[in-house]
């Protein structure tokens, strides 16, 4: 199945701004900043409709993309990034 998660996530955000567009993501990124929900909706639909539609060479060609993402997306490397924000909002407070 495919991995999918939103542009509201930080690891949404982190996908968006590491990962080149192409026809096989590893993992699909909803839009749902500044978006209306019936919107978000089509652009799931669109996202699990396409997945559907691949095939086994094309599912497979996708999995290992995302084996590639999640080898950087491991915990310790973003760590470091969650605890400084954490400080800077405890600080703001």
């Amino acid at each position: 199945m495919a991995s999918v998660t939103t542009d509201l996530a930080g690891f949404g955000r982190y996908i968006c701004k590491e990962c080149k567009p192409s026809k096989f993501p590893g993992i699909y990124v909803v839009n749902r900043m500044n978006r209306n929900d019936g919107s978000v909706v089509e652009n799931l639909k669109q996202i699990l409709l396409d997945y559907t539609q691949l095939t086994r060479e094309e599912r497979i060609a996708n999995k290992y993309e995302a084996k590639k993402i999640s080898s950087t997306s491991d915990w310790k490397n973003f760590a470091e990034n969650y605890i400084r924000a954490h400080n800077m909002a405890v600080d703001k407070h």
